[in-house]
């Protein structure tokens, strides 16, 4: 389900599309069930323009209120209802820790099963994760797959993952 964009921001250079501002409802779709939800956006919802994540969209992200904050944490979130398979990465700026982040993902959430792992990072690393030779905002492969959920059960397949975090 396309979502449409209706606000623009940056976050701290990045460019994001909004598709769901704080306090409105994000509607969704489940073609594996299927099934319809709705869901209140407790935070700016969208994704970085120019990206490509994981499951072949924009890389989402929601943004806090810590505009300063030069941490990034990745989730990677499972496929429901077995919560074993990897379905897709959600980015949260503007989170001053991993609690908080965590908190405000969950918080959209019915069932913290969701939540498989989820990577810190600083901006700077995340600016150069998405940045290709010629210096633009875009991405090709996922940001990560840390070893903990790589040597799980939940990883199954092979590695089509970045590993150059565990790498350094």
């Amino acid at each position: 389900m396309k979502h449409t964009v209706k606000d623009s921001m940056t976050f701290q250079g990045m460019p994001i599309a909004v598709e769901n501002p704080a306090g409105t409802i994000r509607k969704w779709h489940d073609p594996r069930v299927p099934e319809d939800g709705e869901t209140k956006m407790l935070y700016p919802y969208g994704y970085v323009k120019g990206t490509l994540g994981l499951d072949g969209d924009e890389v989402d992200v929601f943004v806090g209120p810590e505009k300063e904050s030069d941490k990034v944490f990745v989730i990677t979130q499972l496929q429901r209802f077995e919560f074993e398979e990897v379905d897709e990465q959600k980015v949260m700026l503007g989170f001053p820790d991993a609690d908080r982040a965590k908190t405000a993902y969950l918080q959209h959430f019915d069932n913290a099963r969701f939540f498989g792992d989820m990577k810190e990072m600083t901006v700077e690393e995340f600016k150069t994760k998405l940045k290709s030779s010629k210096g633009k905002i875009i991405k090709s492969e996922p940001l990560y797959l840390s070893k903990s959920v790589k040597d799980s059960n939940i990883f199954k397949g092979p590695n089509l993952y970045l590993e150059t975090i565990e790498k350094k």
